[in-house]
């Protein structure tokens, strides 16, 4: 009786090793090691934070932030809290846009109205004359190097809200750079 339980667990165990994996496992084992991965990177590693886009002017809508990175490269996403307009409703946001000109780098507002937006004879965008829903815009105005500590934002989009109309970035507000996921 022994024997035969031997044979019949070696048997099964044999059957066991040579069985192939299926689709649905094989799924089960990417989704698992996913999500373990999230976890390790998201809330055991406090560098990592998933950066939402709250205004729709880069073209991506989730990203991964390295909170330990604060220095952007240029052409680089990085996000920042939003300090440059006391009394905007969006005071305080998260924002995520791109560094289109850093500190040390000439920008010059040129055109008609000085709308057209030049980092290093490089064109970076035009302010809009109106907001979408009609409202009139101030562009910023600014012709020089770029301040110590700060740097020039921009979206890419047309309808993005960033340095065109308020200002310079400064470095301080800074939360970390971005990595485009979705």
């Amino acid at each position: 009786m022994q024997n035969s339980l031997r044979i019949s667990l070696q048997s099964t165990r044999n059957k066991f090793k040579e069985r192939t994996i299926g689709k649905t496992e094989k799924l089960f084992i990417i989704l698992l090691t996913a999500m373990l991965s999230l976890l390790v990177a998201f809330f055991l590693q406090p560098r990592y934070k998933i950066a939402l886009q709250t205004d729709y002017s880069v073209h991506f809508l989730i990203g991964m932030m390295d909170r330990i990175n604060k220095e952007p490269l240029k052409g680089q996403y990085f996000a920042f809290n939003f300090l440059a307009v006391q009394g905007d409703p969006r005071y305080g946001w998260q924002f995520v846009k791109k560094l289109g000109c850093a500190e040390g780098e000439k920008l010059e507002s040129k055109g008609p109205e000085g709308r057209d937006f030049y980092c290093n004879g490089e064109y970076l965008g035009t302010a809009k004359h109106f907001s979408k829903e009609g409202r009139p815009l101030k562009a910023f105005q600014y012709n020089g190097l770029i301040p110590k500590g700060y740097l020039f934002a921009v979206g890419e989009t047309r309808d993005s809200y960033d340095s065109k109309f308020w200002g310079f970035v400064n470095n301080q507000w800074i939360i970390g750079t971005v990595q485009k996921i979705i």
